[in-house]
This record gives C-alpha cells, structure tokens and sequence, in this order.
C-alpha cells in the first residue's frame, strides 16, 4: 500500500482510521467497520451499477424486525428499485409498512434502529467503481445497513486542488451515477485544511462547514477532518442527523432538500435536554435574522415531536405551539412549518379557535397562534372584588399545561404591555423557549426573567458576526449622503427655518403652533426631491447593474406618497433623456419600477385620499412582494415606513435608503433585510443614510451590548481600506517585474513567473480578493488610481485560469460585477486576450482555420486547441459515455505530453486536428447509421461486448467493430443495428415500459429479459451482463414520469 504523501495517505485513510478506531464498535456501542475493495463484489455482486449492499441491509431487516429472511429479500429488492431521494428519507426515518408473510396485516418495517444503535451496521468503503453515465469511482462511501447515506470527496492538501474542486466533483458524480444518491442524506468534500458538507444536490452555495463541534470543543481536534469527522459522522450524531434534522422544503412547486447548519443542531439539542432534564422550563435563543431562525424552530419540532432515539416520558406526546406577535411573522412561520412537511400544523386563526385547541387532554398537537389570541379577558378581571379577580384568573389556566412546550419568536416583543401575562395565565407550567433575531437589550429585564434560566443570558447564541463569518448571512455596510438634509443630532427649529423660508407665513405658523417635529422636516417635497434623485444616482450606478433590488423607508405614510411621486419624476426623466424612450412609455416604466406599502387607515377615505390612491389591497399587496422578489420583474424599489421591516425575506434585496430615524430593535431587525446571501454575487448589503443615524450610530444600537452588535453595520470605509490591503498583497508577486507600454506582452512575461502550480494558486487567491475588494468598491472614485493594477491583475488570472489549470470553463462574465464587466472586456479586447480566452466548438469555422493559421504564437494556439477539444469531448462524455471515452483518455494523453514537454506546439497542433477530425467523425457516424440518438448509444453498448473483446476495455472504451455498421455502406442488415432498434422500441413503447418503470422493480426485471432475449443470438460476451448494462442506460435516458 502507497506510503507517498498523496490524497490516499493524507487523508483518505487518516478518515478510515478516525472512522474505524475513534468511532468503531465496541463495549455495546455502535461503530464503523471497514469493506475492503476487494469485498464490494461480496456484497453487491457481479452488477458494477449496483450500490446497495444487500446481504448487509437484508441482515439488518432480520435482526430489526425479526422477520424471516425471504421477506427482507423481498422487501430489499422493492428499496433497491426506489429512486425518489425524499421517499428514502421517510423510509430510514422509519415510515415504511409491509405486510409480512404469515402474518394478516401490515406492519412498520424499521431500515435503521434509532432505538437500539448498536443493532445498526456502520461501514465505510472506499474506491468503489459504479458504472452510469460516466463510469465513476468515489473516494469513500459511508454505508448504514448496506446503504449508501454519505459520500465523501477527498483531495489531497499539497495539490492544487482544493475543497471547492471536490464539491465540483460530487456535483458531477450526482449527474452521471445517480443510482449512488437516491438514498443519500448528505456529502462531504474535504482535503483536511477544510471540510465542507452540503445536502443531496445543493449548489455551491449552499455549502457549509461546521464550525462549532458542540458539546465538545475545537482544542480536542488535529484539523478540520477530524472534527468534521466527529461532527457529522460519529454515529450517534449521524443518526441524530438522519432523524431530525433534515427537511425537504417546497414552495410555489420547487422542493429543496436542507440539511442543518451546526447552529441549529447546537440550538435544538440544547432545548430537548432542558426538556428531558427538566432543570430549567426554558431557555432564550438567539438567532441573528438570515441566519434560518425559522428553520431552528422547524428542526426544534421535529425533535420534540418525534425524538427518535430518546426515551423520556417527558417527550411522550406533548404538544407544541409556535407564537408569534406579527401577522406577517405568523404567516411566514406558518408557510414555513407546512413547507417543510410538519404532520397537521394546526392554525388558531381566532381566540374561539385558540380556546378549542387549548383544551384539557390535548396531545400531540402542534399549534401556530398570535400572542393577540391569549387575550382572554373576562369582566370578573376588572371586578372591584380582589377575591373575585384572583378566582377569575386562576381559571384562565388550562389543565395539563405542563405538556405544553411553547416557541415564541422575537419574545421580547412578546413581553410588552399585558401579552405575555395572558399568555403564562392560560399556560403557566408549559415549557417556554424563546427565539429571537436580534440581542436582547441590555435593561430589559422581562426577557430574561421570562425565558432565561437563572444564571443564564441565552441558551444559545449566534450572533451576526457569527453569521457573517460562516457566510450564513452578507456583511452590511452604511454610508451617509447629502449630509446636508441629516435630521439627526441638529436642532429641529434651525432646520425648520431653513426648509421653510419661502412657505406662505400662514402654514408655518400652523406648524410651529402644534410644535415643529421631525415628521415635518422628513416629508418635506423639495428635500425628498433632491434625496429621491440621489437615490436613483446610487441606485442605477451600484444596485441595478447586478440585478439586485431596494426599498426606500420613508418616516411615514405621506413621505411614502412624496418618495413614490418625486422617484417617478425622477426615472421617467433618465429614460426620456438617457435611453431615449418616448415619455408616456419612460412614465409606464417609471411608474412599475416602485409601489409604497402601509397600512390603511381607518378615516382615509374621507381625510386622506391621496393616500388611498397608493393603498395596495391584501391581494394587491401580496402580489406587489412577490414581483419584488422576481429578479426579473420590473418592479425595483418597494416604498416603505414601518411594513416589510421585520420578518420580510427577499434575498435579491441589497440595499435600503434610509429615511427614518430608526433605533434599537427596529434598526436592526430593517438593515437585516439587506444580508441575505443570494448566489455567489452579492457579497454585501448596503445602507445608505438621509437622515443621520450613521453619525451617531452607537447612540442608535447603545441598548446593546457591544459585543452583540458588533458587525452590525460598517462603515464602506472599511472597503476601502480592504482594497488597499488586498492591492498591497498582490503586488507583491511583481515587485521586480518591469511592466512596459505593452500590455499583451507584459501579461504573458508575467504570466512566466508562475513556475510551480503551488505559487499560482497562491497569486490566484490573492487576486480574486483584490478583484472583489475593487468590485466592491467601484465606481467609488477612490478605486482610480487602482483601475490600472485591477487590468492587468484580472487578465493575467483568466489567462492563468486557461494555460496553468487548464481549464474548459468558459469565461463567465456573470461572476464579475456589471460595474467592471466593461472595463475587463474593453482590456482583454484591446489587448488581444479575448481572442485567447475565448473558447470554440467544432461546429465554428474559426475553430478549424486556426490549424492552417495558428498565427506566431504557436504556444497560445496549441494550449487552446488543447483546451478547446478537452470542452468539447467532456460534454459529449456526459451525454454518450460508450462512444467518447476514448477520445477523453487520448486528449487526457496529449494534454499530459505537452506539460511534460515530451511534444512541442506544433506537434501538439498535429495531433488535435487529427483528434477533432476522429471526433467529428464519430459524431457523423451517429447519423449516417439510420438510427436516433437513443439507438446509436444502444448500438455502442452492444459493440462494447463483442466476444472478441477483453473485459478491461468494455468498461471504458467505445470498442467498435469492422462489423457493427456504425456507418454501414452495404445494404445487408447489420443485426446490431436492428437489435439497437427493438431495444430502442422497447423502452420507448408503453406497453413494456409504462410510467414510472424505472421505480418499480419487476417491471424493469420483464425489460431485463426481454432485452436478453433480443441480445441472446447476437455474438457478445454475457448477454445478462449486457442486459444490465442496457437497464442502467435506460434508467437515465428513458425514464418516464
């Protein structure tokens, strides 16, 4: 066994042995075990497309269920057909009944015992090959029972690859052998220095570590492997993981699987030990708002009703209530709850509806109420007679409170006036935790009284620098404009004589005599005028080009109408002037570019009509939200005073003009509405200050805690001073490079600098942080005298990207913000690089004149070609594995002579001519043959098992035949070829192939045989293993729904 210093030693095995030892079986524990490669045959038998482990999951059906063999064979062969990835998650939770032989009716059959764990069988494997669409070999696989629940991606930490590169490669493992993930739970990608875990087909940003490996801590660990290793694998947390804490969440028709953040699991483990210890009847949790506090209660519920594994009579059937204080809130929670599959969330949409299911003998309920609804106030509460109200209040109390356990989002709000009073009348033995996104004040007292334990500030805690570090959430940054117009920290009455100079005298004396407020000053037209301009000049500049959103808090309801008239004024007039649009359309898309939304009042009909002309009904209203959440609906800006600043979530939101003098609470629960991470672009949330509380922030959040608010809001100072950081570091790469008047020629000397792969990588994560800090900044004027650098650093690293790391990506503009889209563009086309990075097919022209004029650089056109033809057979690989194997091992070849300098350019120029001339031809034969796609993939897996043939090249190769008619130019009947064609109709023909075939084990058995029985005369190797072989192509190209 290899004992060089390589992704096997480094860390494949460290985790085998962590596995094996740390967390192996003994003493009546469960553990892992190890399956040589050399038993995969043992256990899944001769069929490579097979994952299941059968003779261990029948083994563990036995001794679970105490059935009789035959029966788990049966009931094994039924899961080894099953595709659908939430199914298999219901069946391993438990939720799965057959009916046995002998016995009259149907009974739960449990896959894995959280009763008993050490009845499970833990395994983990590794290099186990499974043939698909793209024949793969994952580098280890954890096996529960005989099945496959985790996969993990290793890649060594002295190789220029990195965790990211292993997230790529589950992704691609995910699309060319699904087999492996209809039952999987989670991945893992990791090359040590990181660990990474995602759920079942996450993208990349969805991504996470697990930074906190509570109840132990970070000390207790070597690397990031082996606490990950403990985190998600250790087997009773695998379990806990499986149980409880992954959810698949469906909205507007899209499902998502989510598995927990360590947060959440920290959080809620946490709450169910308070239960069971029953020490403390509550506990405060503090969430930062985008951090998935919802979810936390979701994961909550799901443990306190369900607590596999846990043996308390505490959690036997107890009831929850989720309570919120907002409609909004209630409707997000609740939406939230049936999303993500929660049995019968019942919804107590009124105090008679509240009473009816706050009943003595109430069990297993699970209840989503408002605090309002708690307000049970009889006429014996305002007796004169003492005596009477203690009475009348003793009989708010509903028996059986104690198997109550309540969930009360933002529960400091929950507290004010008499709410929470109600609320411990009705229930005051039930378990009250308490969720809340923002910290709690210093001075409040209630709070903590009410839902801390003694001693005890929170029961958990992450907090919004927390969040920002794990990426949860997008770090916020303020900045003041037109200081000028600040309200805050000046005095009203200078203000007021300034803005009003020229008002007629009558209505500034009106005003003075019921007192001058700020309200006066903050609505006032000629102000807003100039504001709403500006945010337009923000807005067009920094927000749009990336597609991203805003809303603009005015201090009241008739400053909305103002901002909402004066904005209009505003766009209508860029795009008359500007884009050269005629007016009445400039007014149309003006006016769809921003709605105000508030609330009605109850005289303004009557008092108040130019309000009513912007009033959105509730349908109106709902709509309104969710074009703004549409990145491809015109409307941009939501016009806002007091609604949508708390429980309103719409990622594609980055900044907030700020208009209203918002403190404590309010101010952090609105600026949170800018840091949700939406895709890999938005990197911040912005604030932009009218009214002055950035001057005097620590003022506005001196409620706090400093080191609960901490984060909270920086100052775009901070950026610039992160690009100058980021500048200086990658500068450093250059300090003795002479750069000259030629830019083209400079980016290729020095791209010569980067001899070793390890210092490229090195310069490339440098210059991605100085791409980002000046993308961040821009178009900031202090990013000038850095535009220079910005070009030069940005065209070496693509020009890198494509020579030194080979890569047949695309250059996607996407991940560059519009703002620098086109400064890079206008670089590389005036250089000359855009012709160097760009990347043809073989179908453009241009693709094949540059073998006959490659040009004096003979260097740059054999990497392209190289890299060209690497793109080109890699996408045809993932469609058609029989037929372009090969070409991908022979551009692999050339690819591997060239970096080795075995061949030189035009050599290597010779070869991929004729490479592409092979490929084209093979994409010719497909067509000449007479048959569809479908049919010609078909007609190769048969060639791959011609008799003639040695075993090693039917896995990989498209072996073809002087025989087999690829492109027969007889008239004879090529009997591959008609056999190629009744499979192809078989398949395609409902009779023998109805919906859903793929997912039901004797209808792919019948099609199995029928495929023998055509194949059984042709002259191949194994007519049942080509059988397979065709079943496992079928399952993915003829699936039918």
């Amino acid at each position: 066994m290899s004992t060089t210093p390589c992704e096997y030693t480094l860390v494949e095995k460290p985790l085998i042995d962590l596995l094996t030892t740390e967390y192996g079986p003994g003493d009546g524990r469960p553990g892992y075990v190890y399956i040589l490669k050399s038993e995969h045959a043992k256990y899944r038998g001769t069929r490579e497309n097979e994952v299941l482990f059968t003779p261990l999951l029948v083994e563990a059906l036995v001794r679970i269920n105490d059935i009789p063999e035959s029966s788990a064979q049966t009931i094994a062969a039924e899961l080894q057909s099953l595709t659908d990835n939430e199914r298999w998650l219901d069946i391993l939770r438990g939720n799965y009944s057959k009916k046995i032989q002998g016995e009259d009716t149907h009974r739960t059959i449990k896959v894995v015992d959280f009763d008993n764990p050490a009845n499970n069988h833990f395994a983990v494997t590794n290099q186990l090959f499974i043939t698909g669409g793209k024949n793969s070999i994952p580098d280890l696989i954890i096996y529960l029972n005989g099945i496959p629940v985790v996969v993990i991606e290793a890649k060594s930490p002295t190789s220029s690859q990195t965790a990211w590169t292993a997230v790529s490669q589950i992704q691609q493992y995910e699309e060319n052998i699904p087999r492996l993930f209809h039952s999987n739970l989670f991945n893992i990608a990791t090359n040590n220095l990181t660990f990474l875990y995602g759920a079942t087909g996450s993208p990349r940003q969805h991504w996470s570590r697990w930074r906190d490996p509570w109840p132990r801590t970070q000390d207790e660990f070597q690397d990031e492997a082996e606490k990950g290793g403990y985190s998600l694998l250790a087997p009773d947390r695998l379990l806990d993981i499986l149980a409880h804490f992954i959810i698949f969440e469906t909205r507007d028709g899209k499902t998502i699987k989510k598995i927990c953040r360590y947060q959440q699991f920290r959080a809620v483990n946490k709450m169910v030990e308070r239960v069971v210890s029953d020490e403390a009847r509550q506990g405060l949790i503090w969430h930062t708002q985008g951090s998935g506090k919802s979810l936390t209660m979701v994961f909550a519920a799901l443990k306190l009703k369900f607590h596999r594994g846990i043996n308390s009579e505490r959690l036997q059937n107890p009831n929850l209530m989720v309570i919120t204080d907002r409609k909004d809130l209630h409707n997000q929670i609740s939406q939230t709850f049936a999303a993500c599959g929660l049995p019968n969330p019942q919804n107590a949409d009124s105090i008679a509806r509240l009473r009816e299911l706050v009943k003595p003998g109430a069990l297993g309920l699970t209840v989503m109420s408002t605090i309002f609804k708690f307000q049970w106030a009889s006429d014996d509460l305002k007796s004169p007679d003492m005596n009477v109200r203690r009475k009348a209040l003793a009989d708010l109390e509903i028996p059986g409170s104690e198997n109550w356990i309540l969930m009360v989002d933002e529960a400091h709000r929950t507290q004010e006036k008499d709410l929470g009073s109600y609320l411990r009348a009705v229930l005051p033995h039930a378990i009250r935790f308490g969720f809340t996104g923002t910290p709690v004040k210093k001075g409040d007292k209630d709070t903590f009284q009410n839902f801390g334990a003694e001693g005890e500030a929170y029961l958990d805690k992450y907090g919004i620098q927390d969040a920002v570090d794990d990426g949860a959430t997008v770090p916020v940054y303020y900045q003041g404009r037109m200081t000028e117009w600040h309200l805050e920290g000046t005095e009203l009455d200078v203000l007021f004589d300034q803005y009003f100079a020229n008002e007629p005298e009558e209505l500034v004396e009106e005003i003075k005599r019921k007192g001058v407020t700020k309200g006066h000053l903050a609505r006032y037209q000629p102000r807003i005028r100039l504001i709403a301009a500006d945010i337009w000049a923000h807005y067009h500049v920094h927000v749009l080009p990336d597609g991203f959103k805003a809303q603009i808090v005015a201090i009241d309801r008739p400053a909305c109408v103002v901002y909402k008239k004066e904005l209009d004024k505003v766009i209508t007039n860029y795009l008359v002037t500007v884009k050269d649009i005629p007016e009445k359309e400039a007014r149309q898309q003006a006016d769809a570019m921003s709605v105000c939304i508030y609330s009605p009042g109850q005289h303004d009909q009557k008092e108040r009509p130019e309000l009513v002309e912007y009033q959105l009904d509730e349908t109106q209203e709902k709509q309104a939200i969710e074009n703004f959440k549409d990145p491809e609906n015109p409307l941009r800006f939501l016009i806002v005073c007091n609604k949508l600043l708390t429980g309103f979530d719409a990622p594609v939101e980055q900044a907030m003009y700020l208009d209203n003098p918002l403190s404590d609470h309010n101010l952090l629960q609105a600026i949170a509405r800018t840091n949700r991470r939406y895709t890999d672009k938005k990197d911040r949330g912005t604030i932009v200050d009218y009214i002055g509380v950035s001057k005097n922030l620590a003022q506005a959040l001196a409620a706090y805690n400093d080191d609960d608010v901490k984060g909270a809001l920086r100052n775009e100072d901070e950026l610039f001073a992160r690009l100058q950081t980021t500048h200086r570091i990658v500068m450093n790469y250059f300090r003795s490079f002479k750069r000259t008047d030629d830019a083209k020629k400079d980016i290729r000397n020095a791209l010569n600098l980067f001899k070793s792969e390890d210092t490229w990588f090195d310069f490339s994560a440098a210059a991605k942080s100085f791409l980002s800090a000046y993308a961040n900044l821009s178009p900031d004027p202090r990013v000038l005298p850095f535009k220079t650098d910005f070009k030069f650093i940005s065209a070496l690293h693509i020009l890198g990207k494509r020579e030194i790391e080979n890569s047949t990506e695309d250059l996607d503009w996407r991940q560059y913000s519009a703002k620098v889209r086109e400064i890079l563009k206008q670089h590389l086309k005036v250089t000359g690089l855009s012709t160097v990075i760009k990347l043809r097919a073989l179908t453009d022209p241009s693709f094949w004149e540059e073998f006959e004029n490659p040009g004096n650089d003979l260097q740059t056109a054999a990497v392209r070609k190289t890299v060209e033809l690497k793109k080109e057979i890699s996408e045809r690989v993932a469609q058609n594995p029989a037929r372009y194997e090969k070409f991908s091992e022979r551009v692999q070849e050339l690819i591997e002579k060239f970096q080795q300098g075995l061949l030189d350019a035009a050599a290597v120029l010779q070869q991929s001519k004729q490479l592409a001339e092979d490929v084209v031809a093979e994409d010719k034969a497909s067509q000449a043959s007479g048959l569809n796609d479908k049919a010609y993939n078909v007609l190769k897996i048969l060639e791959g098992f011609l008799i003639d043939k040695p075993r090693e090249d039917r896995v990989s190769e498209d072996a073809s035949s002087p025989d087999s008619g690829g492109a027969s130019e007889t008239s004879q009947v090529n009997p591959f070829q008609e056999a190629a064609k009744e499979i192809d109709h078989l398949y395609r023909h409902d009779e023998w192939a109805s919906a859903y075939w793929q997912d039901k084990a004797q209808a792919r058995k019948k099609l199995r045989q029928k495929v023998w029985s055509i194949v059984h005369p042709l002259d191949l190797v194994d007519s049942k293993e080509v059988a397979n072989a065709i079943d496992a192509y079928a399952v993915k190209h003829y699936a039918k729904p």
